[in-house]
């Protein structure tokens, strides 16, 4: 009998790769059957609309997630998943520490300003690798980086 050790090493290399992008919000509520035609329809269903949208800010738009009940397993395992396989591999095989390490910063400030000086002061990381982490973070589509807005063009 094989136990699960020997299944992954026996299976290796057997398997499919998709680019799953998370849904947009209009999506999600179509996969909950909520359907938005009009201003007039968000009205009519404000309750329910609300009550999804602080779903979908919570767990986000992962197909998969989605429509679970064990929104916080799958979403750890997608984590886990992309740090280990798709950053780590990208990073050309570092160490995990301090790309989670790195990681694990830019989830907790999600939405604030950041620069990779303030950044390799913080984590007491180098500078180049600060640079070379974040983007193989963006290439493997775990977070998205967002240019601040200049008004001047």
């Amino acid at each position: 009998m094989i136990n699960k050790g020997e299944v992954r090493e026996v299976l290796s290399g057997r398997h499919i790769s998709l680019e799953v992008l998370p849904l947009s919000f209009s999506e999600f509520l179509s996969f909950h059957g909520v359907r938005m035609g009009s201003t007039l329809d968000v009205l009519a269903k404000e309750r329910e609309v609300k009550k999804l949208f602080l779903e979908f800010l919570k767990f986000g738009g992962y197909p998969s997630v989605v429509g679970s009940n064990l929104k916080e397993k799958i979403l750890l395992e997608l984590y886990n998943d992309i740090l280990t396989r798709d950053i780590v591999q990208a990073c050309r095989g570092q160490t995990t520490g301090k790309i989670e390490e790195l990681s694990s910063f830019y989830i907790s400030n999600i939405g604030n300003r950041v620069s990779f000086r303030r950044i390799s002061r913080s984590l007491d990381m180098p500078l180049r690798m600060v640079e070379r982490f974040t983007s193989c973070i963006s290439d493997s589509l775990l977070l998205y980086f967002v240019s601040p807005l200049s008004p001047s063009f």
